[in-house]
């Protein structure tokens, strides 16, 4: 007996729901809305092959099977030769065929057809139309003619009707990174095909690696089922490893897959074969383009028109977003369209030149008023700008490379990307050294821009290393101007490992060579970093007075990523001087323009600071914020210095709230990353407040050891005002246990009071020493 015959006493022939249905909640809600309306006759779905417009349909149509009188029928067209001289007729045979009308008399089928539907109240769903265009004619017959009959239709590609109303889809939702555990639907297709075959819970790993398939894939459910289904015999870590290289492991094992869905191959030659020839040129083109494109682009590099991206939008090979206005291609099918492109397309060297030039348009606004304005323009591209880099140096188009140098540099720097800024600028380097003549200026200015990176990083020892390389080169291409910032770079890394005199030796000579080739940039970051040095070293008139310098040379240069750092340094000579009324003014003008950057790097060193002028303001709830807000943006931008910094305030926070056990964690993390990147400043800040914490705990053994290794340092560093609050530290540790010692200590910390000038902590030895001279 006929399928068809066997299930007419139900009124439908949909098939039984074998498993879950996922997601499309608003795609099913939409289309409902719509059928309900007795004006709505026609409904189609489009999309992709795979992204699951077939069990949508016929999940709709389940759920509407008690509001058809004469059934809701399901009419499966894939079998249909789209060859066949009259389509229209072959539609017709086959919608007779499911609804056991025998078709006899002269009269056409279609004619036969209509006649019977006439009198009919009933759904039909027609099941892959995208290759039966030119039949047409029959869907639009039974719209006019047949008034109580509704159809849903799926289709890769509208069918351009007044009647029709048409429902895009796009792949489930799926996580957007490593990070991302909000729950998905496509994750949650993937755990319940898993669940069908596998016992247990999903481990941390495996859901990490589900997490990883389904944004592979970007939520297409085809994929998606394909992919589980391999985990019968593997594990999802496994199965996700193998996706990096191609999708080609997405083939069916399941034996009752339709033919059209045995491979994620098959579905896109389906598609590809109703392409006509340029447009299948084009789209081969196109996969050239990493994470979308606009349409200037698309024009520039692989030659489309409007036209042409229309018409892959309609044939769902082609996605389009208005704001911003961007084309984009499925993971899948960029993959095989990839697969068509010829060895020889000029395309990846068209797209690498514009690209680059972008970058290079950018270099001047980024270092104005307005960086953001840039990092908009750049931020949705920066996956083709990675590719294109990539490919320039394939190409070794140094020229090009150098004129983008400076724009990619600072893109990573305010998106807080120093990891990949400075694995980038360090292939950069290796590679264009190798080009001979012609890299040696590229690989001169790109040993800077790692240099700069690996300071940020904490990496001040191979810093160093690489300025060496990069003066090397910039001496023989006579690059004055990178021999000036080379030196200041090696100046910053000098005074972050504490060797303070020959830091400023560095600058020095940086400062002369920017003053002789008039470079305001170079003279400005060198007086920051003096003026840095001299507030380390207590000597606060003298660094306000580069500071101040260096803040002229930004506004000059109309600089506002740079004027947030030197304006932060300010902050902090307040801070130092006890002014807290003026550290918090200057920080918070600092944090503004930080903020209005989306200087996520400078952003976290910016609240780090304020959190101290608060814990200094009584402040501790306040303060905790900041500090918490700084860890997330120096963990996401690689700042290990601030993350130091950062625990080592928390540490201060939980002692001043009496809660020495929770100080001595954090204080002890934020030791061990000031070891592992050498900066002693860093170092004998930790060991000071960790004595303090020790003393709360009532260790006194350990806090006078920790006390001692932290004068030790700040003696040979000639950092005062640490000395000072060692001194006081170890006058209050004494004072109940040997009053001569306390005595001793006391005296020498108001002595060193004074002649640094610095009020907070006059005050508090002169209560320690009221304190001692009554006893």
């Amino acid at each position: 007996i006929p399928t068809h015959r066997r299930t007419t006493e139900a009124r439908h022939n949909l098939p039984p729901a074998h498993n879950q249905f996922f997601g499309r909640k608003a795609a099913q809600e939409a289309i409902h809305v719509r059928l309900d309306q007795p004006w709505c006759r026609l409904v189609t779905i489009t999309g992709q092959g795979g992204v699951g417009k077939t069990r949508l349909a016929t999940t709709i149509a389940r759920g509407r099977l008690s509001q058809y009188r004469d059934g809701v029928w399901l009419v499966e067209l894939e079998n249909i030769d789209p060859n066949d001289e009259d389509l229209a007729e072959a539609i017709a045979v086959e919608i007779a065929t499911i609804l056991d009308l025998r078709l006899t008399g002269s009269a056409t089928p279609v004619e036969q057809l209509l006649n019977h539907l006439q009198h009919k109240q009933m759904m039909l769903v027609l099941d892959n139309f995208e290759l039966l265009l030119a039949g047409i004619q029959i869907v639009i017959d039974i719209v006019q003619r047949c008034e109580q009959v509704q159809l849903i239709v799926t289709s890769r590609e509208a069918l351009r009707l007044r009647a029709e109303w048409t429902i895009a889809l796009t792949g489930l939702s799926y996580p957007t990174s490593d990070t991302d555990e909000m729950p998905s639907d496509a994750v949650e297709l993937f755990a319940a095909r898993w669940a069908q075959h596998q016992r247990g819970t999903i481990s941390a790993d495996e859901l990490a690696a589900i997490r990883a398939i389904c944004r592979m894939v970007a939520g297409l459910p085809l994929a998606i089922e394909l992919a589980a289904a391999l985990t019968y015999h593997t594990t999802c870590r496994a199965v996700a490893d193998r996706l990096q290289d191609g999708f080609n492991a997405l083939t069916a094992s399941l034996h009752d897959m339709p033919d059209r869905h045995r491979g994620l191959h098959v579905v896109f030659e389906m598609s590809w074969n109703t392409l006509t020839p340029a447009l299948q040129d084009e789209l081969a083109r196109l996969s050239v383009f990493r994470a979308g494109f606009t349409v200037a682009a698309a024009q520039d590099i692989t030659g489309a028109d409007a036209l042409h991206l229309a018409a892959l939008i309609e044939k769902s090979l082609l996605t389009h977003s208005e704001s911003p206005e961007r084309y984009g291609l499925h993971p899948v099918i960029h993959a095989y369209a990839a697969e068509k492109r010829e060895p020889t397309d000029p395309t990846p060297q068209r797209h690498a030149h514009y690209y680059l030039t972008l970058l290079a348009q950018h270099t001047e606004p980024l270092q104005k008023e307005r960086p953001q304005d840039s990092i908009s323009v750049l931020e949705p591209d920066i996956d083709n700008i990675r590719q294109a880099w990539q490919s320039g140096l394939v190409q070794q188009k140094a020229a090009l490379l150098l004129d983008a140098l400076t724009s990619l540099s600072i893109y990573y720097q305010l998106r807080g990307l120093a990891r990949e800024g400075e694995a980038v600028m360090q292939t950069t380097l290796r590679e264009s050294r190798e080009w001979g003549n012609e890299g040696i200026a590229l690989a001169a200015r790109t040993g800077l821009e790692q240099t700069r990176f690996q300071n940020r990083l904490g990496q001040y020892r191979p810093a160093i290393k690489t300025i060496k390389t990069a003066l090397e080169l910039a001496s023989q291409c006579a690059d004055r101007w990178a021999e000036g910032m080379g030196h200041m770079l090696w100046g910053e890394s000098l005074w972050r490992l504490g060797e303070y005199n020959a830091a400023k030796d560095k600058l020095i000579y940086a400062l002369n060579i920017g003053n002789a080739v008039d470079a305001t940039l170079i003279v400005g970051w060198c007086h920051h970093q003096l003026g840095i040095i001299h507030d380390i070293q207590s000597h606060y008139d003298i660094a306000l007075d580069h500071l101040e310098k260096a803040c002229a040379a930004w506004r000059e240069l109309d600089n506002a990523q740079a004027l947030s750092n030197s304006l932060n340094s300010i902050g902090l000579v307040c801070y130092h001087q006890g002014d807290l009324p003026a550290a918090q003014k200057e920080l918070e003008k600092a944090l503004a323009i930080g903020e209005q950057l989306d200087d996520r790097h400078r952003q976290s060193s910016l609240v780090n600071n304020l959190s101290m002028v608060l814990l200094e303001q009584g402040d501790y709830s306040g303060a905790q914020y900041y500090l918490q807000l700084g860890h997330e943006l120096a963990t996401i931008s690689g700042n290990l210095t601030v993350q130091g910094e950062i625990y080592i305030n928390l540490g201060r926070n939980y002692l001043l709230q009496k809660q020495p056990n929770l100080a001595v964690e954090n204080i002890e993390r934020g030791l061990q990353i000031a070891e592992s990147v050498g900066n002693r400043s860093l170092m004998v800040t930790a060991k000071f407040i960790l004595a303090e914490a020790r003393k709360e705990q009532g260790d006194f053994n350990q806090s006078e050891s920790l006390y001692n290794q932290a004068l030790k340092i700040a003696r040979q560093d000639n950092l005062q005002s640490i000395e000072c609050e060692a001194l006081i530290g170890m006058a209050e540790l004494f004072n109940e246990i040997d009053s001569v010692k306390a005595k001793q200590y006391s005296l020498e910390a108001i002595t060193l009071a004074k002649r640094i000038g610095h009020p907070n902590l006059l005050k508090r030895v002169e209560a320690v020493n009221r304190y001692l001279s009554l006893k």
